[in-house]
């Protein structure tokens, strides 16, 4: 992302700060943010007064007057979400309490270059304002996350193994050049990672490795309670960690990667190679085989497992 200025980051913190509490007094705010009193209060007046911010009510202060807590207001803006995989795209529209207002889902399709990529993006913001509900204020930004490498300090998706027509978009400037707003662009197991150390389980831990496996195999890897991406966002790609040198070849052109072995197609392809009591080799259904005690589903799966073992333990 562009740096912002000084004011604008003060204005963020606290804007981040009222987003993880829900309402806070301004009290509670110094504290959160480590800005000063004087800061805090200059910022809320103006935050009230353009109306990104409403008075929630008040809280006893033990001696003296109750305290005013402040919350962000739902109506003063929205922000579009959009989540690209290789099989499926889709949008969320939320306010800046994080209801979700809308959402939006479709197949990719098959994005043979980078306009093609662009074009289904932006189509889906597209949808995605149009189906906002009225009232529900301007849009205020955009992030997208992409299965593959992306560099977020550029805003560039340079390449997905799955999309090999696509290579260095400039997703965040096409995108803002589009809807004039501020766009954040990042991984899609970086964003989920950064989602569970903010709301979900996560929550105040410093260090961790988030795993995705799914189309391919991913991770988000926090370090001391920051996103760590390393050099140009190539950190969490241990999809292309080599855990079977004699393996099936990967389309990153080496033999025996982990996503080649552990990913859902991988799963799926040796359940079409055995099929035995299998009647459908999706997922879904060898995990259902599974837990009835299949042995052919419980050997995929464990399999499978064995090598996203042996993946993590060398990212670790």
């Amino acid at each position: 992302m562009p740096l912002l200025d000084h004011p604008t980051r003060q204005r963020a913190r606290i804007l981040r700060a009222l987003q993880r509490a829900g309402s806070a007094s301004q009290r509670d705010l110094v504290r959160a943010t480590h800005l000063s009193a004087s800061s805090v209060s200059v910022l809320c007046r103006q935050l009230l007064a353009d109306g990104t911010l409403e008075v929630a009510g008040t809280e006893a202060n033990g001696v003296g007057r109750p305290l005013t807590c402040l919350h962000l207001a739902a109506g003063a803006g929205t922000a579009i979400g959009v989540c690209v995989s290789e099989e499926e795209i889709t949008a969320v529209t939320i306010d800046l309490q994080g209801t979700v207002i809308a959402g939006w889902s479709g197949p990719l399709g098959e994005c043979r270059d980078n306009d093609a990529l662009i074009t289904a993006v932006t189509g889906t913001v597209e949808s995605a304002l149009f189906s906002e509900a009225d009232g529900a204020g301007p849009l205020l930004g955009i992030g997208i996350v992409l299965s593959g490498v992306v560099d977020y300090a550029e805003g560039m998706y340079r390449f997905c193994g799955r999309m090999p027509g696509v290579r260095d978009v400039p997703v965040r400037a096409l995108v803002r050049s589009r809807f004039g707003v501020q766009v954040a662009v990042d991984d899609r197991a970086r964003a989920l990672a950064i989602a569970e150390h903010r709301y979900g389980v996560a929550r105040g831990v410093r260090d961790f490795l988030y795993v995705v496996a799914d189309t391919g195999v991913g991770a988000g890897l926090f370090l001391d309670g920051r996103p760590f991406r390393g050099t140009r966002g190539m950190a969490g790609e241990i999809g292309h960690l080599v855990v079977d040198p004699a393996g099936p070849w990967c389309n990153c052109g080496k033999r025996g990667c982990l996503e080649t072995l552990a990913a859902r197609p991988a799963i799926e392809h040796a359940a079409q190679q055995v099929r035995g009591s299998l009647l459908t080799p999706s997922l879904p259904a060898i995990a259902a085989a599974a837990q009835t005690g299949d042995q052919l589903a419980v050997s995929l799966l464990t399999t499978a497992g064995v090598h996203l073992g042996q993946g993590i333990a060398a990212a670790l």
